[in-house]
């Protein structure tokens, strides 16, 4: 049996004062990356949504002090070079919030609560067993699906009227976002339903009728959506995980592959795709991706002149509040684009403008030299739910600007790094 074998049994049997508070605390934080209550915060007169963001960064902020500094987990700390580069990301992007001139506090201000949620998500994976963590994730889940159901039935709420459609947005604002929330836990849901009754270990019970039950209902929430993203991001993620866990497609460089395959679709998109506009004008297809690539060349030019190593800092640049939303309007404007739609629609593209090469850079060598190590996770649940999580992640950040969000996606994002750090580490001080 391997270190890291060692690791994940300590991890699941280890029991401690405070179980049930922690999965409670924890169940609470993940309610609200969620987005609960969203939209349903009108049936209240919008008095739940504030107070509860300002509870659970309260709360992630007493429960790391806890952890890394009364609990000493601060020195158990191993600096590797998978550490190191987590480390450069938030130093990158520090460094381009202080210097910028567009977005002074505020900058600083997201990267501290982006670095609070990481920090909180090495402490959850620190200190929960896998049972407890799937626990809080399965109710927070279920939370989740009741929230939507009363949407659906609800008039005024859960649907919104677009250009040629009426979609489903549930809590959320949006289609996109209301189906990249729902891919996440169809996907997790999934993850139970296959894993659960395999691995004796646990002794979690859920019972099949009810996360069956769960899968349809939320199966029929992605379909009214009417976003072809978010069945993208539930079927590729889940087949992937089918053929990885069979030895079809077994990559023991998770990290790599996505992080080509992300860079590669946006040179394809916007160098090559354009060559056959006129074959897919046949079909009536266009190749800019309804807009898309126009968008990601324009953004990456306007960077590129201006602020090409640290980008405008770490700031939301898409309301007239903002000095560059101006600079955008112009290049779009020279670009013959016409109003600026709400986000680049591409998380590398996002990256580029708030942080630069140098941001987009150390967030994908953090990815790349991370997720590589993913292969010591050697429980075949955990390593398949990361690699789940991964796939997911990436595809939704082709199209949509995750990580400008310090929410759901990036709290699991670093509890995934924390996990994988855990394991090769235990890995490198026993090898097998």
């Amino acid at each position: 049996m391997s270190a890291a074998d060692l690791h994940i049994i300590e991890l699941r049997t280890k029991k401690g004062k405070g179980a049930g508070f922690r999965c409670l605390l924890l169940t609470v934080v993940l309610v609200r990356l969620f987005g609960v209550p969203g939209t349903l915060d009108r049936l209240i007169g919008g008095m739940v949504t504030s107070p509860l963001t300002a509870l659970v960064y309260a709360m992630m902020a007493a429960y790391v002090t806890w952890h890394f500094l009364v609990n000493g987990a601060i020195l158990k700390t191993k600096i590797t070079f998978p550490f190191f580069s987590v480390v450069l990301f938030f130093l990158c992007i520090g460094i381009s919030s202080f210097i910028s001139q567009y977005v002074p506090s505020s900058g600083l201000w997201n990267v501290a609560r982006l670095a609070l949620l990481a920090l909180f998500a090495f402490s959850v994976a620190d200190s929960f067993n896998l049972e407890n963590l799937l626990k809080s994730v399965f109710i927070a889940v279920a939370i989740v699906f009741l929230c939507c159901s009363l949407a659906f039935f609800l008039p005024g709420y859960g649907f919104v009227d677009y250009e040629t459609t009426r979609a489903f947005t549930g809590i959320w604002t949006t289609k996109n976002v209301c189906a990249g929330f729902i891919a996440f836990c169809i996907l997790f849901l999934l993850g139970l339903l296959v894993y659960l009754p395999q691995d004796k270990s646990l002794t979690l019970s859920i019972p099949r009728w009810i996360l069956v039950l769960m899968l349809l209902g939320f199966g029929g929430m992605l379909l009214s959506a009417d976003a072809l993203g978010g069945l993208i991001c539930t079927v590729v993620p889940a087949a992937f995980v089918v053929l990885d866990r069979r030895g079809v497609l077994s990559l023991k460089r998770k990290g790599t592959f996505w992080v080509l395959l992300s860079v590669g679709f946006l040179l394809f998109a916007t160098a090559i795709l354009p060559l056959f506009s006129d074959v897919l004008a046949i079909w009536g297809k266009t190749s800019d991706l309804t807009g898309r690539t126009t968008i990601w060349k324009s953004i990456s030019q306007l960077v590129l002149e201006t602020s090409p190593l640290f980008g405008f800092g770490y700031g939301d640049f898409w309301s007239e509040e903002s000095p560059v939303y101006f600079l955008i309007k112009s290049v779009y404007a020279a670009n013959g684009l016409g109003a600026v739609h709400t986000g680049s629609h591409n998380a590398i593209v996002e990256l580029l403008l708030m942080f630069g090469l140098t941001g987009v850079l150390s967030y994908l060598l953090m990815l790349a030299v991370v997720f590589d190590k993913s292969r010591y996770a050697k429980n075949q649940m955990q390593n398949q739910l990361i690699s789940a999580f991964l796939a997911y992640f990436m595809l939704y950040c082709l199209a949509e600007r995750s990580l400008s969000y310090i929410g759901l996606q990036t709290f699991v994002l670093f509890l995934c790094i924390a996990v994988i750090l855990a394991s090769f580490n235990a890995e490198r001080e026993n090898p097998q």
